[in-house]
C-alpha cells in the first residue's frame, strides 16, 4: 500500500509543478536546460507509474474494503 501511495504522490507532485510552481520550474529549466527538464519530468512520471503498478499488484484488496 505504501508503494501505491508513494506513486500517486509522486505522480501528483510531478504534474502540479508546471501549473502551481511556475517560478520553480523556470529556475530548474534555467539551471539544467529545457531538454534535461523534460527528461527529468519523463523519468519521474515513469517512476511514478512503476510505483503505482507495483503498489497495486502487492496491495491486499481486503484491506481497502475493510476500511
Amino acid at each position: 500500500m505504501t508503494l501505491l501511495i508513494l506513486g500517486i504522490a509522486l505522480w501528483s507532485i510531478t504534474h502540479f509543478i508546471p501549473t502551481l510552481a511556475i517560478r520553480f520550474r523556470q529556475q530548474v529549466i534555467r539551471k539544467i536546460g529545457k531538454l534535461a527538464y523534460r527528461g527529468l519530468f519523463a523519468s519521474s512520471v515513469l517512476t511514478a507509474v512503476g510505483l503505482i503498478i507495483t503498489g497495486w499488484q502487492v496491495t491486499d484488496p481486503r484491506v481497502i474494503y475493510v476500511l
